[in-house]
């Protein structure tokens, strides 16, 4: 083998490997060419249907032409706390105090399950509360009952809305 690929190339190829949408997994000669070091340098001229695929994947973040907001259609969104510390997420994952204590001793008004970030099959990441929390998943200050789709600069927090409580706001931002 050439030199070796990578840690990113390789991490790239495998989490395209993983998609649902099979027009996104890397063809065999892709996957080799990552895994041997092969990969396309910043130098390499893309051919056209490289091009197309990077299109195709491409996030979709902000405003649609008539100013509604879009949901975010990315492999990866990440949690950016206050601090500006950030988490990056690309599977489908359960939000709780344990991955959330990061941010901040806010974390203790999480529950162990309080929501779960999930991306469809189309690529559109969703946010579902947990059951039976002991405070209330808000995104952009409103409880959260059923999934919903999040959009570039949501904001994830946990607290009561009635009584104006919001703990550990954290932005969604693509990855």
């Amino acid at each position: 083998m050439p030199s070796p690929a990578v840690d990113a190339e390789v991490a790239a190829s495998i989490h395209r490997c993983l998609s649902p949408d099979a027009a996104e997994r890397p063809t065999a000669a892709e996957l080799r060419a990552a895994l041997s070091g092969r990969g396309a340098k910043r130098e390499d001229v893309p051919s056209a249907t490289s091009a197309a695929r990077t299109s195709a994947r491409a996030p979709t973040v902000g405003s649609s032409a008539s100013g509604a907001r879009v949901p975010v259609t990315t492999d990866r969104v990440q949690l950016v706390g206050d601090g500006g510390r950030a988490l990056a997420i690309g599977i489908r994952t359960i939000v709780g105090k344990h991955l959330v204590r990061q941010f901040g001793a806010d974390a203790e008004f999480w529950d162990a399950e309080q929501c779960i970030l999930d991306r469809l099959p189309d690529r559109r990441w969703q946010l579902t509360p947990g059951a039976a929390t002991a405070n209330e998943t808000l995104l952009n200050g409103e409880v959260l009952t059923a999934p919903q789709p999040l959009r570039d600069g949501d904001v994830i927090a946990v607290g009561r809305k009635a009584k104006g409580i919001i703990k550990l706001p954290l932005t969604v931002r693509a990855a």
